[in-house]
């Protein structure tokens, strides 16, 4: 593969301010879709480091809103990659389609790029290796989604290994730094391997809830979609179900927040549904009470959120 085939070593740091996001867009088309947030001012940079067919890229963001959708993975030629991100600094909300990750400093997670996902960044500092998708489906069949959490001694030593060749790239080090990258696959394999056999033991939990997740996601928009409901459907108890969803504030914040980011993709892409008819449609009995909830979570409102990101998502799709 060819250095061409990535985006060029470069900075927006000397652009002046109302051309950066459009550069920094730019430099990500392959990549993402990318929706900065108004209220912030964009301080986002790209570097990337191509060693045959291993990539790695260092990147600063302000809080912005990325997309991968059909559209992008149609358009772009990294679509064969996967993509490994080591967060350094900030945090990142991950929608892999089939689960979602809240995920901070030091964790690792990992992007199919044939397949769709959408990232909430906030101020972030990251490190991202691209490498063939054939590398790490010979460990594990499907790899998109997958998040390894700092607290694993692999994933800890991942993470400096890739600082340690962006460093060697940085510097201009350019005979060393292809071998380091090529060890960085290796520590990526025993990462993946690690962080399965840890969970071999606790499979059928690990399967139920995966199944109680997807059950949630298909049944956003019914009206007793609950605690009690699922309790009944799957036959778990209620002390369970809480540890399932302790990380995520228990299981009613949880569907909560997933009916919030349904609401705010149809708010995006679906203009001619009206806000209210939306709040409706995903369980909230009036407009105060979902206009409150949305800003919570997202700190913006509703109608923020169409004038900004729908109409510009609308527009770009009508030219893809």
């Amino acid at each position: 593969m060819s250095e061409g085939f990535y985006p060029p070593t470069s900075s927006v740091s000397l652009i002046e301010p109302k051309l950066k996001a459009k550069a920094y867009r730019k430099q990500l088309y392959a990549f993402f879709d990318v929706f900065f947030f108004d209220k912030y001012p964009v301080k986002s940079e790209v570097a990337s480091y191509a060693a045959g067919d291993l990539m790695i890229a260092t990147t600063k963001s302000s809080p912005a809103h990325y997309i991968r959708d059909e559209f992008v993975v149609e358009r772009s030629n990294v679509s064969s990659f996967t993509s490994i991100q080591y967060i350094m600094k900030g945090a990142i909300r991950a929608d892999f389609g089939h689960k979602t990750a809240d995920l901070s400093s030091g964790d690792i997670f990992i992007i199919d790029l044939s397949m769709n996902c959408e990232l909430w960044v906030e101020d972030c500092e990251c490190i991202h290796f691209l490498i063939p998708r054939s590398y790490l489906h010979n460990i594990v069949r499907s790899v998109h989604g997958r998040t390894i959490s700092k607290g694993f001694l692999v994933a800890r030593m991942l993470g400096e290994h890739l600082m340690r060749c962006a460093e060697l790239l940085r510097n201009g080090d350019f005979d060393e730094a292809p071998q380091a990258m090529h060890l960085g696959v290796d520590l990526m394999t025993q990462c993946l391997i690690d962080s399965s056999s840890s969970k071999v033991t606790s499979e059928s939990q690990d399967v139920l809830r995966q199944n109680i997740l997807e059950y949630i996601d298909e049944h956003l928009v019914h009206p007793d979609l609950d605690t009690c409901l699922i309790i009944t459907k799957f036959g778990i108890s209620r002390p369970k179900l809480y540890r399932f969803f302790a990380e995520f504030g228990g299981v009613q914040h949880f569907i909560r927040d997933k009916r919030l980011d349904a609401a705010l993709r149809d708010i995006c892409q679906q203009p001619m549904l009206s806000i209210s008819e939306t709040a409706r449609r995903y369980g909230f009995s009036n407009d105060r009470q979902f206009q409150r909830a949305f800003r919570s979570r997202f700190s913006i409102t509703a109608r923020d959120a169409r004038m900004g990101w729908g109409i510009k998502r609308l527009n770009h799709r009508r030219r893809s």
